[in-house]
């Protein structure tokens, strides 16, 4: 396995145990950029699971942003 590829397992792994736990919603530091890399990782891995687990944040973004949640709110 070359350095890339180990960084980036290292990466998919610590986000799936501890990535469910944040509660930002942003791109940058936050949920949707999780959304986003496990997207791209499954495609990179050709593994559906990363795929699944990007599928499940973005149902509860989308859930956030249905009830309102406080990080969708506006700050003025």
């Amino acid at each position: 396995m070359e350095d890339k590829d180990l960084l980036l397992s290292r990466i998919a792994n610590h986000q799936l145990m501890f990535g469910s736990f944040n509660t930002d919603s942003s791109i940058v530091y936050g949920r949707m950029g999780l959304v986003l890399f496990f997207f791209h990782y499954a495609r990179y891995t050709e593994n559906t699971l990363f795929e699944d687990f990007g599928g499940e944040i973005l149902d509860e973004i989308f859930d956030d942003l249905h009830t309102g949640h406080k990080s969708f709110r506006c700050p003025v």
